[in-house]
């Protein structure tokens, strides 16, 4: 499945690893891990958000399938700036 929309950055989000933190600038890339597995992933913030209490981040369906969070939904992660724009 593709997911593809026009972004705030201008961008049109086809790439599967991208995601919308609601504290990090567009443009930059974070390292997620999920603190249940450990697993990890890059991904580069391409919009403003979440927009929901409590959370932190909006995932990309193959980024939360990189992380085993499929079916969770939501899922407790560390997140670590990697490099800004």
């Amino acid at each position: 499945m593709r997911e593809s929309r026009r972004l705030l950055s201008g961008l049109i989000a086809f790439l599967p690893l991208l995601s919308q933190p609601c504290w990090a600038q567009i443009g930059s890339w974070v390292r997620v891990v999920n603190l249940r597995n450990r697993r990890s992933v890059v991904v580069r913030i391409n919009d403003r958000g979440p927009f929901v209490t409590d959370r932190i981040i909006d995932l990309s369906e193959r980024a939360a399938r990189d992380l085993d969070m499929i079916g969770q939904g939501v899922a407790q992660l560390r997140l670590e700036r990697v490099a800004g724009p």
